[in-house]
């Protein structure tokens, strides 16, 4: 039986305390994390993907504040409640929780190392390939002293932002 849908939204807190709790029982953990704005197969293929390498898959959904500073004032499309619901709902995802706002912070990336840190998960996956974040998170995990992963799963032609596009709406 799974972890119930609930019970998976967590604060960061509550992660790093369960993720440590876990780790010392020999877990290994695997942490991705993004916008997850728009669902679609690229977001799936590399949550299972990311499934593998571990055995507790964490994901953090950006604040819809670092939507609008990254994506523009017309994102997210889903707001941050809504988009972590919906993750939590993947029988892939073990833990959700929600990345604070860094729109008041100075040295954005000393906020993501610092997260890597606290977290401490055994491995961050993303793609190199799907967006413009994945070679910063490759060097802030380096950064944190966490091994990066690579989920090269080629589903990159229906991205959210692509996508929008495709509709005329971004």
């Amino acid at each position: 039986m799974g972890i119930d849908k609930i019970v998976k939204i967590k604060s960061f807190k509550r992660v790093c305390k369960t993720c440590r709790k876990l780790q010392k029982e020999g877990k290994r953990i695997v942490f991705c994390h993004g916008f997850f704005d728009i669902l679609h197969r690229g977001h799936v293929t590399l949550l299972i993907e990311a499934e593998k390498l571990g055995d507790v898959l964490v994901v953090g959904v950006d604040h819809d504040d670092n939507a609008k500073i990254l994506k523009g004032p017309k994102r997210p499309v889903n707001d941050h409640n809504s988009r972590m619901f919906v993750l939590a709902n993947l029988e892939t995802v073990n833990y959700v929780f929600l990345i604070p706002s860094f729109a008041k912070e100075k040295n954005i990336e000393n906020f993501w190392i610092n997260i890597y840190e606290k977290l401490n998960p055994d491995i961050v996956a993303t793609s190199l390939k799907a967006g413009r974040f994945g070679k910063v998170r490759k060097r802030q995990a380096k950064k944190a002293g966490i091994k990066f992963v690579d989920i090269n799963h080629g589903f990159y032609d229906k991205g959210t932002t692509k996508l929008l596009k495709i509709f005329g709406l971004e």
